[in-house]
């Protein structure tokens, strides 16, 4: 029998289950991407240990894609590397409070440049670009419906939607005048950033924050750089709350960071050089969902726990999404278990996710330093590294074979009840 499977949303997640679901011979996956074709825009990527499992799990050959496209920030790819997050305002300016994906060979990549190496392990002919998903019908025997902007329709027997941050998946499972359906920006976050010359940002920085991706906080907004294209470019953001919607958006001054260590203020400088509206964005996250799935259609990545990006990890929880999918779908043999693998997979994933998505909002928060006692206790750093070791590790040092295994008994516990109630 085959199962008609249905992916919207080809970016990396859609991509990286997509490639691990073409192992299995009962499935004809189809890919449905709303863009014509993926533009350069977004940040960068540092992914983390736990990224880099998911996609082994997945497929070594997704690693290899990673590896092929991204900047090697190390000379051996044995020895490890982490985003190190540094104090940059205030007496305790240079202190590292955290390193956080620790792993091996660490490399970097612009998103566009990833999503191009997963595009190219996956058969052209699966994957239909400018197909922007409009609506989703599911019928009494489970058949879904796919009904797209441009007038095209498509059926499958189940849809996974990875359709990102905007997601009309989750709007069609959770309503939408569901209070979770639509992305959220509590705090007026946005991003301020330019790609520019590596020659350019070494000539004009310190070479101190320049061996590895640093995090620079501070109230006034915090700072990323990331270098991509092989080295040759530098991606420099900074993240600031604005006090109301007219703000969010508005393009810092060297003067908000005076007491910055010396090098953020000339990050400001080099982003007023170079950036352009594509690199000005308000940041978005969703508030959490009641639950993942609903009969034959599931979300993932995005499209279920969209996080802010303070701890590096949405596209690792997108892989992570892949990867227990992918060990639920390889026992998946009849249409009628598809519901209980969905079932299972929103049972394992959306603890985890979700808080993901409540520890990059906190993480936000310590950067501008609104953290409770810092400035009222004799131990307030400790207190923060502390803080900072809980998150890193929840993230990093996940057991996905553990998870997968976990899962895959779950999901073979309630096939076993639903023949044995058959039987009866």
């Amino acid at each position: 029998m085959t199962i008609r499977v249905a992916i919207a949303g080809g970016g990396i997640a859609g991509l990286c289950l997509a490639r691990g679901l073409l192992q299995y011979p009962q499935f004809d996956v189809q890919v449905y991407e709303q863009v014509q074709q993926h533009k350069d825009k977004g940040g960068a990527l540092a992914l983390h240990a736990n990224a880099i499992g998911a996609m082994v799990i997945l497929d070594p050959a997704l690693k290899q894609a990673y590896f092929r496209k991204a900047n090697s920030m190390l000379e051996d790819d044995e020895e490890e590397m982490a985003t190190q997050v540094i104090m940059g305002e205030g007496k305790h300016t240079g202190e590292v409070i955290a390193s956080l994906g620790r792993a091996k060979g660490r490399k970097t990549v612009a998103r566009v440049d990833l999503i191009a190496g997963y595009q190219d392990l996956v058969p052209e002919e699966i994957v239909h670009m400018g197909k922007r998903l409009e609506r989703i019908e599911e019928k009494e025997d489970g058949e879904v419906v796919l009904a797209f902007c441009d007038g095209s329709m498509a059926t499958a027997d189940c849809l996974i939607g990875a359709d990102g941050i905007h997601s009309v998946t989750r709007q069609h499972l959770l309503g939408t005048n569901h209070p979770a359906a639509l992305p959220v920006n509590h705090e007026k976050w946005y991003r301020v950033g330019a790609k520019l010359p590596m020659e350019v940002v070494e000539k004009t920085l310190s070479p101190e924050f320049l061996g590895f991706v640093p995090i620079i906080c501070g109230p006034n907004g915090s700072f990323n750089m990331t270098p991509i294209r092989y080295g040759k470019v530098m991606n420099i953001g900074v993240f600031k709350k604005a006090k109301c919607d007219e703000e969010i958006g508005l393009v810092p001054s060297p003067e908000d960071f005076v007491d910055y260590h010396p090098d953020c203020a000339k990050m400001i400088e080099l982003i007023r050089s170079a950036y352009n509206q594509d690199q000005v964005w308000a940041i978005y996250d969703h508030d959490h969902a009641p639950f993942f799935d609903k009969g034959n259609v599931v979300m993932i990545g995005d499209a279920a726990h969209a996080t802010l990006p303070f701890i590096g990890n949405g596209a690792a929880q997108a892989i992570e999404d892949g990867a227990v999918l992918h060990a639920l779908f390889a026992h998946v043999t009849r249409k009628s278990q598809i519901s209980a693998a969905f079932a299972t997979f929103d049972e394992t994933r959306r603890p985890r996710a979700l808080r993901v998505v409540d520890l990059s909002r906190k993480a936000g928060l310590i950067y501008l330093y609104e953290f409770d006692g810092f400035w009222k206790e004799e131990d307030g750093v400790e207190a923060l590294k502390e803080n900072w070791k809980k998150i890193g590790s929840f993230t990093n040092d996940v057991d996905l074979a553990t998870q997968n295994k976990l899962a895959v008994s779950a999901f073979k516990r309630i096939i076993s009840k639903e023949i044995n109630g058959a039987d009866e």
